[in-house]
């Protein structure tokens, strides 16, 4: 399985791009044929998903905070919701707040990330798209 990497270099007020070295031997161990794309502005990582699966990835690795994790999860879904039936999501956190990561019980840091994928088992979860409209009904 080769797995695309995506990765904002500026989450965590730039540590990770600062430690992206590190973090890609790392990843590296767990992922020999892996493919990166850096993040430079918002909404990017989405696009950047979308076209590694169309592309034939299999596996998703967000690199970032709770913004790219959103951001990565949002890119693997089609227009019309559906994703490719193989697709699997890791993540790294390594932002400011790690809400995304705390919601599930994750410790900080890219080593103990790492070593969770390292040993992790795939498992299928449900995910939802929620949609907002103002008052009028027009789009949020």
């Amino acid at each position: 399985m080769t797995a695309f990497v995506v990765v904002n270099p500026r989450s965590g007020n730039g540590r990770t791009g600062r430690g992206w070295a590190s973090i890609e031997r790392a990843l590296a161990s767990v992922y020999p044929a892996m493919s990166v794309g850096f993040t430079r502005k918002q909404g990017e990582a989405a696009a950047l998903v979308r076209y590694a699966l169309r592309e034939g990835h299999q596996e998703i690795v967000a690199v970032g905070g709770d913004g790219t994790i959103n951001e990565a999860v949002n890119g693997m879904f089609d227009a019309d919701g559906t994703t490719p039936q193989h697709a699997v999501f890791a993540f790294i956190t390594s932002g400011t707040g790690g809400d995304f990561r705390k919601s599930f019980g994750i410790d900080a840091g890219a080593e103990v990330a790492i070593e969770r994928l390292k040993r992790a088992s795939v498992r299928r979860i449900d995910a939802g798209r929620v949609t907002c409209l103002t008052i009028t009904g027009e789009p949020t």
